[in-house]
């Protein structure tokens, strides 16, 4: 095995597990039926973290090439697929023995969680950029405003419960993404 297999093995597992609790929570919902309580602000922010993941894995393919990694390396690879781990975790409420599930509760309540590892998924992936010289254009003023905006937004997310601007969020991230990503090709 090459190191980048390894490499990307080690991601693939991480990121994979991330997708089995996602599926597992979506699957423990629908089960529940008419006993869960739907809102559209924990579906939508599934949905991100679902393409967050699938982009990551995919992302991890430009690296096929390196020859080597380092443990520092790869630790770094752990913490920030770990960081995206707890947000896949904690999107969706689990019944765990209640009669009920309000998701739109669920989400006000975890949204520190899940919004606050993905602010630290983010700021590791930029580090991770820099550290090991992975960036695509240098590091400056203006790459900090593009990669400071929208952990700016997530941590306001973590704290304010104003229901629009969740939404707006929600909606604003997940369509700036998908534009952003329906350019990649993987060759």
């Amino acid at each position: 095995m090459t190191p980048s297999e390894i490499f990307f093995g080690l991601s693939s597992v991480i990121l994979g597990l991330a997708l089995t609790e996602i599926a597992s929570s979506i699957a423990k919902l629908l089960r529940a039926g008419r006993q869960v309580r739907w809102a559209p602000e924990p579906v939508l922010q599934t949905i991100l973290i679902i393409m967050i993941l699938v982009y990551v894995w995919a992302d991890q393919w430009w690296y096929h090439d390196r020859a080597s990694f380092t443990v520092g390396q790869a630790l770094f690879q752990v913490a920030k697929l770990m960081a995206l781990y707890v947000a896949a975790a904690s999107v969706l409420g689990e019944r765990e023995g209640k009669m009920s599930v309000d998701l739109k509760e669920h989400y006000y309540a975890l949204r520190g969680v899940t919004y606050g590892s993905l602010c630290i998924s983010l700021s590791l992936f930029e580090a991770y950029a820099v550290v090991f010289a992975v960036a695509p254009r240098p590091f400056g003023f203006e790459r900090f405003l593009a990669a400071a905006w929208l952990p700016l937004a997530y941590l306001i997310a973590a704290v304010v419960r104003w229901r629009a601007y969740h939404l707006l969020l929600l909606v604003g991230v997940i369509v700036s993404f998908a534009r952003a990503i329906t350019v990649i090709a993987i060759k």
